[in-house]
C-alpha cells in the first residue's frame, strides 16, 4: 500500500471508472430497449458484445487506478462511482441518449434497406446462375446420352 495521496487518486480513478461503467450501462439500456424485443436472439448477442466491453473497461480502469488490486476500496469506488452517476447525471441525460439512438436508427434506416436491396439482386442473380449452369448440365447430358 502507498501513501495517503496515492490511495486517494486510485481511489478517484476507480470511482471515475465506476462512473464511465454506469455511462455506458445506460447508454446500452436506451440503446437495447428501443432497438430489440424483450427476448430475442439479437439482444442475447448485445447483452454479449455489452459485457466482454464492460470487462474491458472496468479492466483497463482498474489496471489504471490500482494496478488490478482487488481491495475493499475498489469495489466501494466501482459501487459509488456508477451509483453517482445513476442518481445525479442518468435522469438529466437519458433524453440526449435517446435522442441519439432516435438519430442513429433514423440516419442508419436507408443504409439498411440498400443493404437488404443489395442483397436480394445479389441472391437473385446466383439463383440465376443457378438454374443457367442446371439448364447447361441438362442440355449436356442429353446430348451425350440420346434414348
Amino acid at each position: 500500500m502507498g501513501n495517503l495521496p496515492e490511495q486517494i487518486s486510485s481511489l478517484a480513478l476507480v470511482f471515475l471508472t465506476g462512473f464511465a461503467w454506469g455511462i455506458y450501462h445506460d447508454f446500452y439500456l436506451v440503446w437495447s430497449g428501443q432497438r430489440f424485443g424483450r427476448r430475442s436472439l439479437s439482444r442475447g448477442v448485445w447483452d454479449l458484445v455489452f459485457w466482454l466491453g464492460a470487462f474491458v473497461l472496468l479492466g483497463v480502469g482498474l489496471i489504471a487506478g490500482n494496478w488490478l488490486e482487488l481491495r475493499l476500496y475498489v469495489f466501494f469506488g466501482l459501487g459509488l462511482g456508477y451509483i453517482a452517476y445513476a442518481l445525479l447525471i442518468s435522469p438529466v441525460l437519458r433524453p440526449v441518449y435517446r435522442g441519439v439512438v432516435t438519430f442513429l436508427t433514423t440516419v442508419g434506416y436507408p443504409w439498411r434497406r440498400l443493404g437488404e436491396r443489395w442483397l436480394w439482386w445479389w441472391r437473385r442473380g446466383k439463383t440465376r446462375e443457378r438454374l443457367n449452369f442446371q439448364r447447361a448440365n441438362d442440355k449436356g447430358k442429353e446430348q451425350k446420352n440420346p434414348p
